[in-house]
């Protein structure tokens, strides 16, 4: 890989869904839904399917009540699964 690759790979940015600050790739959480609707937390960056990114715990509650996470997954996210959702990333995630 070359030195030019690798800078580009360090310099990724994304922006938070909620409060729309945009910042590197590996300091944000990644959410993904997957081909079957579901939407899970993506703690490598790499799973598979359409993904959304905030930056804290607040900001994920704020997407989720402004249906922020519907419009940009293209999916729906229900109490329940928003709820198992804070409780896995209270554990693992790095902002939280």
């Amino acid at each position: 890989m070359s030195s030019a690759t690798l800078e580009q790979t360090k310099k990724q940015q994304r922006t938070c869904i909620a409060c729309r600050k945009t910042t590197n790739k590996a300091a944000l959480i990644r959410l993904v839904c997957s081909n079957g609707g579901q939407i899970n937390y993506d703690p490598t960056g790499k799973q598979q399917g359409r993904g959304a990114y905030v930056c804290s715990m607040q900001c994920l509650e704020r997407a989720y009540n402004k249906k922020q996470i519907d419009r940009a997954l293209r999916s729906s996210l229900s109490l329940h699964d928003y709820e198992l959702l804070v409780e896995s990333l209270s554990a693992t995630a790095p902002n939280s």
